[in-house]
C-alpha cells in the first residue's frame, strides 16, 4: 500500500479497500442479520412438571424401543408424601391413531412406594410438533368410585411416525 505525505505525516493512500476486508465486512453484517432474525423466533415452551394433591410428574416423554421400534408414552410420578394407604389410578393415554378411542390402564400405587412408572401400549401415527395428553384420575378405592384427585401430563412430540407408516 502506497503512502503519501500530507502536512508532515505519513497517511495511507485513499482508494478501494482490499478484498479480504470487504469479505470480512460482508460476512460480519450477514452474521449480525442472522443473529437478529434468530432472536425474533419464539420457541415453543416445554411443558413443565405438573403437581396435584398427591403427585408430582418426576419425568415424562417417549420411550423408543430398540428391540421392536415401537414408541410409547413413559411417565414417572413421585408421591409428594409417603402414602399411608394405596391409591388406585385410572390412566387415560391420548391415542394418536384414533383420538376417539384412548388407551386406558388401571394401576395400584401401593402404600410406601415413592415412585410409580406408567407405560402406554405402542403408539401409532405420532406427529411431530404436537402436544399429547395423559390424564390420571386418582381413586381411594379399588372399585374406582371415590375420586380423590386428577393429574394431567402433557408431552411435546418431536417424533413423526405417521409419515413413515407407523
Amino acid at each position: 500500500m502506497a503512502r503519501t505525505r500530507e502536512h508532515g505525516q505519513v497517511t495511507p493512500e485513499k482508494g478501494p479497500r482490499p478484498l479480504a476486508f470487504r469479505c470480512w465486512l460482508g460476512l460480519s453484517v450477514g452474521l449480525l442479520a442472522l443473529l437478529a432474525g434468530a432472536a425474533c423466533v419464539t420457541p415453543i415452551p416445554a411443558p413443565i412438571g405438573r403437581e396435584s394433591q398427591h403427585f408430582t410428574t418426576f419425568e415424562s416423554g417417549f420411550h423408543l424401543s430398540a428391540r421392536d421400534g415401537s414408541v410409547r408414552y413413559m411417565v414417572t410420578l413421585e408421591a409428594d408424601a409417603p402414602l399411608e394407604r394405596s391409591l388406585f389410578l385410572r390412566v387415560t393415554y391420548q391415542n394418536p391413531a384414533d383420538p376417539g378411542q384412548p388407551y386406558r390402564d388401571e394401576i395400584e400405587f401401593e402404600a410406601g412406594r415413592g415412585l410409580v412408572f406408567l407405560r402406554s401400549p405402542p403408539l401409532l401415527n405420532l406427529e411431530a410438533d404436537r402436544l399429547y395428553r395423559i390424564s390420571i384420575d386418582v381413586f381411594q378405592d379399588r372399585e374406582l368410585t371415590v375420586l380423590s384427585d386428577s393429574h394431567d401430563v402433557q408431552i411435546w412430540s418431536n417424533i413423526d411416525t405417521k409419515s413413515h407408516g407407523r
